[in-house]
């Protein structure tokens, strides 16, 4: 459920003497989140059923590396919102920002300094990787329900403020960045940073 694969193949119309024969096209392939803005909400509903049947366990989630954004869906699904759960995102030490393979990543309740922890590879699967040895780490220590790791992780992470788009889809936010066109609006906003 990290990124789908959507290709869209348009085929054109069969000639009319030869059926077997189809106008070939290229196809137009592009990778999507499943928590980009427009999937957050479903994805995250559907992912919170499991949570929620294992209320014992923790789970610790990549938030993903495709422009994935879920701080709409956290504010409209804040009552469903399972304390079970953590989301993890890679921090880039250069820009000071979430940052991934395919674009900007916001909403994590916490991001892995890849740079500052020397660690070779990036995206957050790693990061994932990072806080799961961490929560095994604390659950080891003594500390054994899921909240209470799960706050013990948090405080490790330091509040850092960056700047953010707002409401902006996230295509702008790449254009702006690889392009250099289309701005987004931006706001400030704070993130738990986990750099040692």
């Amino acid at each position: 459920m990290a990124w789908e694969l959507i290709l869209l193949a348009e085929l054109g119309p069969l000639i009319p003497d030869q059926p077997e024969i189809v106008k070939k096209q290229k196809p137009d392939i592009s990778i999507q989140g499943a928590y980009t803005k427009e999937k957050a909400e479903s994805s995250l509903t559907e992912l919170f059923l499991l949570v929620d049947a294992f209320p014992e366990k923790l789970f610790i989630v990549a938030l993903g590396n495709y422009g994935d954004d879920i701080r709409t869906a956290r504010e409209a699904l804040a009552d469903v919102w399972p304390k079970n759960i953590i989301f993890v995102g890679e921090w880039n030490h250069f820009v000071q920002a979430p940052t991934a393979k395919g674009g900007y990543t916001h909403g994590a309740d916490i991001f892995v300094d890849h740079k500052t922890l020397n660690i070779g590879k990036v995206g957050s699967s790693i990061s994932t990787a990072v806080i799961s040895a961490k929560a095994v780490t604390l659950k080891h220590s003594g500390i054994t329900s899921p909240r209470d790791i799960k706050g013990a992780l948090l405080t490790q992470g330091v509040l850092t403020e960056y700047e953010a788009p707002t409401t902006t889809p996230q295509e702008a936010w790449i254009k702006e960045i690889i392009l250099g066109i289309e701005k987004p609006s931006t706001e400030k906003i704070s993130a738990r940073v986990l750099a040692e």
